[in-house]
């Protein structure tokens, strides 16, 4: 059964099987996140290699360098509505699809 996560305005297909777990291109995914992204690749990666395969992004740069280390990232958008609203448009086309975004 196909299933859409709306976080931030932006669809993002996943799969959920009857047995309840996220699939991503076939593989069942956990999600293990943390709030910080390490500003060195080092640390990435021994957090990466610690288990850590989801982090919170700022920039397409971010998404690229969890992308380098098998993991998904998540970007979040301000939820304004006025002036703001070219500049969230622009924002979420610049990011939606990269293929580490998560959510």
């Amino acid at each position: 059964m196909r299933k859409y996560l709306l976080p931030a305005l932006v669809l993002v297909p996943c799969l959920l099987p009857a047995a309840g777990y996220i699939t991503i291109n076939g593989n069942p995914r956990f999600p293990i996140g943390n709030y910080e992204l390490p500003k060195d690749d080092a640390g990435l990666k021994e957090m990466a290699a610690a288990g850590i395969n989801l982090f919170h992004c700022g920039s397409k740069g971010d998404l690229d360098r969890v992308a380098a280390v098998g993991a998904k990232g998540w970007v979040s958008l301000p939820m304004q509505v006025g002036g703001a609203d070219a500049k969230l448009r622009q924002r979420i086309l610049e990011l939606k699809d990269h293929p580490a975004l998560a959510a």
